[in-house]
């Protein structure tokens, strides 16, 4: 499958026959070899009936002229990550903690914290922990026990740039019992709109969810975005995940509660600091490894050992700081979940796309594969964009997930009501063609690049 296009039905199409068949027609009439169908930004949950009827009828029809069908799960689109699912199971969520520098004096307690992200101050939740600094070096306050409030302060640091996010300082406030006058560092726990995926609840329900769509002859499927949600809210760096499932799970592979050194996270203590970020970060990328694995796994032994498995990991593909801190950040490792290696981009940053682009020819180098996706979308594409960067995957020898058909809130073109779309077949047929071209050539330029931080 070298060129494959998102599907994502607007809800008058949820059901319709007709309507589902038309934008399956139009994305083959462009060139397209197989369709990515994703239920998102709808009225609509992936368990709902009218949803599973129409990813068979969308099938149906792609099976009948010749493409591929993939079916995409989106967190904002499956049950546990709606907010009755929370309010049943609040410990199957996800938890992030933040440090919050602040002071107590006659037992009041004032703190605050930058929050990148789109917290409310009603998802703080709980203080996870909180420390001093003594002679004796950072001491963890065993008996702290706070009632407190929270309040946000928001501010846009640049009203010119369209991909500015919200500066959120959140003040804590409160009353504490049984500790001494001076300063005081909590880190304060936040909930976000995503399970935890070491929770057996969880992984139930994925299960049961896939097998919901067993009689459908699915040719792959693609877990988009694991972790999105996670970055969105508690954006910035040092966030930490303290949701319950993986702190035990945490404390089962390092042999310690995690929450006794998240200074140690922030702070340079030495050779223990290198040890606590080594523990941390390592589980973190394992857990979503494994919980992608036992995804991918269930879906092949009801879609078949063959199953076609994507998408990229979270939004950024740059090792930045949104994909290390929700633990996809280990591209290589990750990828092996996968059937290639997969990117997102967007053609407007063109910097960042020309790395995505190398990034996803690098991943599937060195996967079993040996092939890379690129889901390339824009805010404003234009016919030059899409040429100049379908020749860079081109040449590259990438694959093509191109975004998107139907509506897209805040996230590329809604297809076809765009100016681009009547040049979607050249640009699908380019890369396809450029494929058959390069053969098994491989490419002899060795380029690394490293990050230093």
């Amino acid at each position: 499958m070298k060129t494959m296009m998102f599907y994502l039905p607007e809800n008058r199409r949820i059901g319709n026959r007709r309507a589902l068949n038309e934008g399956v027609r139009d994305i083959a009439r462009h060139g397209f070899e197989s369709i990515l169908l994703q239920i998102r930004d709808t009225a609509f949950q992936m368990d709902d009936p009218p949803v599973i009827r129409s990813v068979e009828l969308v099938t149906r029809e792609a099976h009948r002229l010749g493409l591929k069908l993939v079916l995409g799960f989106v967190t904002t689109n499956c049950r546990p990550w709606s907010t009755s699912f929370f309010k049943r199971h609040p410990e199957e969520g996800d938890f992030y903690a933040r440090r919050a520098e602040g002071e107590i004096r006659a037992g009041r307690l004032t703190a605050s914290t930058p929050c990148a992200g789109s917290i409310n101050s009603d998802d703080i939740v709980r203080v996870a922990a909180a420390f001093r600094s003594t002679t004796r070096g950072i001491v963890r306050l065993r008996s702290f026990a706070a009632t407190f409030t929270a309040e946000r302060q928001t501010w846009l640091d640049d009203t010119t740039d369209w991909h500015c996010a919200p500066e959120n300082t959140v003040r804590v406030t409160g009353t504490v019992r049984g500790q001494a006058d001076g300063p005081v560092v909590l880190y304060v726990t936040f909930r976000v709109s995503e399970p935890d995926y070491e929770s057996p609840r969880v992984s139930r329900y994925l299960d049961r969810l896939l097998e919901k769509y067993r009689h459908i002859p699915l040719d792959g499927v693609a877990w988009d975005e694991p972790g999105f949600h996670g970055v969105s809210s508690v954006g910035g760096w040092n966030r930490y995940k303290v949701s319950v499932p993986f702190l035990r799970r945490f404390q089962k592979e390092n042999g310690y509660d995690l929450c006794d050194r998240l200074p140690w996270l922030d702070e340079d203590q030495g050779a223990e600091s290198r040890r606590v970020r080594h523990d941390y970060f390592r589980s973190l990328n394992q857990a979503l490894f494994d919980a992608q694995s036992r995804f991918v796994a269930k879906s092949r032994r009801l879609f078949g050992k063959d199953l076609f498995s994507g998408i990229h990991h979270t939004w950024a593909g740059e090792a930045c700081v949104n994909d290390v801190f929700v633990g996809c950040s280990d591209y290589f490792e990750l990828a092996r979940n996968l059937s290639g290696g997969f990117t997102d981009g967007a053609f407007s940053f063109e910097k960042s796309m020309c790395y995505t682009l190398r990034l996803a020819v690098s991943i599937g180098k060195h996967h079993p594969a040996g092939v890379g996706y690129s889901n390339s979308w824009d805010y404003d594409p234009t016919a030059v964009k899409l040429a100049h960067f379908t020749r860079l995957m081109a040449i590259w020898k990438l694959g093509w997930i191109g975004h998107a058909y139907g509506q897209s809130p805040g996230g590329g073109p809604g297809y076809p009501l765009n100016e681009t779309w009547p040049a979607m077949g050249e640009a699908a047929r380019r890369v396809q063609l450029a494929g058959q071209f390069l053969g098994a050539a491989r490419e002899r330029v060795r380029l690394a690049i490293y990050h230093s931080w």
